[in-house]
């Protein structure tokens, strides 16, 4: 039995956007490359409206198909945004999602970080009864990667020397 709330930590809660604040905070957080890398394919800068855009687009999604949730990260005291948790490509038969845990604020402290993914974890297993949590992080974000093996997390792929080609010749055709 849970004898605490599965979103309230002592330094942070989970908990939903508020577009007019957080968007405007999210959108400068978008500059940090590690945090763009959570935000899109490929990552990018993203406007005030871009980022309000993908909040409806995600919340419509998530109710719609059940197969994905998120919440926003924020702090207790200021109730201001850090972060997001997302699981998506939730397989319910399989028990297994993809973990994103993106921080746009890293003057906050490790510990605050470190509790909101504990929460998630928390949400993970015993709210949602999944098995497993797989999440892509990029090699020059080394502070997620710290957090998630000192959850237990064990690194299964590492792709240091992958290689992109274009098919496209210098005269612009295929």
């Amino acid at each position: 039995m849970i004898d605490k709330s599965l979103y309230d930590g002592d330094l942070v809660f989970l908990g939903a956007f508020n577009d007019e604040e957080d968007a405007i905070l999210e959108a400068a957080y978008s500059h940090d490359p590690a945090y763009a890398y959570y935000l899109s394919q490929p990552a990018m800068s993203l406007s005030v409206d871009e980022v309000k855009k993908r909040h409806e687009r995600l919340i419509n999604k998530s109710e719609n198909t059940g197969s994905s949730f998120i919440f926003a990260i924020k702090l207790i005291l200021e109730n201001r945004l850090i972060g997001f948790l997302s699981f998506d490509q939730i397989a319910w038969t399989h028990g297994s999602a993809d973990l994103t845990l993106a921080v746009g604020d890293r003057s906050v402290l490790f510990d605050s970080i470190r509790e909101a993914f504990q929460l998630g974890l928390v949400y993970a297993f015993l709210e949602l009864n999944l098995f497993r949590l797989t999440m892509k992080v990029p090699d020059y974000d080394p502070y997620t990667l710290k957090i998630l093996e000192m959850a237990g997390f064990v690194r299964e792929v590492s792709q240091p020397d992958v290689m992109f080609l274009s098919q496209i010749d210098s005269s612009g055709s295929r």
